[in-house]
Formats: structure tokens, sequence, C-alpha cells
């Protein structure tokens, strides 16, 4: 079990993350959802070792965690374009030493998984941005690392890779590992995540089923307070408001649309935490 415990980060111009608590487990796969500079990546570069922390815990079984049992895929990409996709496959493995028939297997499976096997001998440069992304994933998991932790892995995909990236992050969990991604779209974690939390001003709010959600009736309620004129009703996929005092409560039919709806309110709103409680979503 990873346990990350009142982990804190903080800039000069006094942006980062703040108290961030959660725990997940192996073969779970937690998305975490917000806007640009809300927090994700330096929530991503503070558990795996690349930020040093202000203060906080991270441990892996109630041990300190070592830097062999991350691996990192940044949002920024760094690759270098004028090897073979193979030759850096090769470097990042020889870096972290790793014995050359273990890593060759491993890549060899992680390209089945992605459908990569065409890119190998091409080099970086004159890949797609969907298959150097593959490429990226391949090297960043080369080690086998317990916990991934993937910074907006489907950004500026297409369909066709976004399946394959999925793919790989579903065989990722069905080895047990514990994945960690970010996005700042809803519909990114469809299909591959667990756990949803969402992070807004450097704070994480309590993680939620994402099978609880889908489980959910037709009609989903997103509830908000000290909003007594109802000024968000006329926004995308709202079908009726009901008044209680200075309570909103706005219904939508589509679970997708309802937290689209939320990640807007929370534009201009503060919470404390997010939940979602019989068919409830409160800001």
């Amino acid at each position: 079990m990873l346990k990350v415990k009142q982990l804190s980060k903080t800039y000069q111009n006094k942006k980062g993350i703040f108290d961030i608590n959660f725990e997940c487990y192996p073969s779970e796969v937690m998305g975490i959802i917000g806007d640009n500079g809300s927090g994700k990546s330096t929530l991503l570069k503070s558990l795996a070792g690349i930020n040093g922390v202000d203060k906080g815990l991270i441990e892996l079984n109630n041990r300190f965690i070592s830097l062999s049992q991350i691996g990192f895929l940044p949002e920024h990409k760094a690759i270098i374009e004028d090897l073979s996709a193979f030759e850096f496959i090769e470097l990042i493995a020889k870096m972290k030493k790793i014995d050359e028939s273990q890593w060759m297997n491993t890549c060899t499976q992680y390209v089945d998984w992605l459908d990569a096997s065409e890119n190998l001998n091409l080099k970086i440069k004159i890949l797609s941005k969907g298959n150097k992304q593959k490429i990226q994933l391949i090297a960043s998991c080369i080690h086998e690392p317990d916990i991934v932790l993937l910074d907006e892995p489907f950004s500026g995909l297409d369909e066709y890779n976004r399946k394959h990236v999925k793919n790989f992050i579903l065989e990722l969990k069905n080895k047990n590992k514990i994945v960690i991604l970010t996005t700042h779209k809803v519909d990114d974690f469809e299909d591959v995540c667990d756990t949803l939390a969402w992070i807004k001003d450097g704070r994480l709010s309590e993680k939620q089923s994402v099978h609880s959600l889908k489980e959910q009736s037709s009609t989903i309620f997103v509830k908000v307070s000290f909003d007594p004129y109802q000024k968000y009703k006329d926004e995308k996929g709202v079908i009726d408001v009901h008044k209680e005092g200075h309570v909103s409560i706005y219904c939508f039919d589509q679970n997708q649309l309802a937290h689209q709806f939320l990640k807007m309110i929370l534009k201009f709103r503060d919470f404390q935490t997010i939940s979602i409680h019989n068919q409830v979503v409160s800001p």
C-alpha cells in the first residue's frame, strides 16, 4: 500500500501543494483531475522524488519509498531524438543497471501492449507524438516499478494511441502495480481509473470510487451552496434545478456533464473536500 500523509511543497510564488493525504493499493489506478496550475504536476514530481518537499510522509508497505520503486512519465517529456527508439530504451535500462535479459523481456512485453514494434528501429525524431509517448512509457517503466506516475499521459494523442496507452495502464494494473495519473479532462478517466480525486489550488479532495459513480441512477445531483439565484441554471447538461434555502441542486442525466459542471464551479469556488454520496456532489 502507498501511503501519503501531510505532503506539502511550496514555491516562492506561494503556489504548490498543501497537506496532501491519500492511500493507494496494488492494482489500483487513481486519477487526479485539475486545471493547469492546480498542482497536479507538483504532486507527481514530489511523489517521484524530483521535488524536495517541505514536509510529509511517503511510504510503500510501511517503509520509506525508494526511487527504484517509482516510474515517472512527466508532462514535458525529455527524450534523445537522435537515437532510435530501441537505443533510447536500452540507454535508460543501462542507466538503471538492469540485467539485459530482464529488460529485453520487459521491453518485448511493453511493445506488445502498446503495438509499438514498428517503431523500435526508427529514429525518435521522425516518430509522431503518440509514438514518442509510447517509447517514453516503455522507458519510464522498464525497471518494472511498483508505482507508476503518469502526468497527462493522454495529452495530444489521437484515438488510436489513446486506446493503446489505456491498454498499457490496464496491463500494469493486472500486474498489481499502483498507477496514479493526472489529466484536466474528465473523460480521460473512463475505462481505466478505479478512484478519482480533484485538485485545486494545491489541495486534494477525498478520492471517490469511479465504480460507485457509474452505478448511480440516471439522475445526478450537484449541490451548490450559497447560490440563491441559481446562477448556473443555463450551463450545459442542466436538466432541472431545485432550491433549498441558500442551496441550489442542479440535476443532470449524464455523469460526464455533471463532472464537467463541477469542474467549472471549482474555478470560482474553494473547497475542503469533494464527496459523492446519495447521488449528490457538493463543492
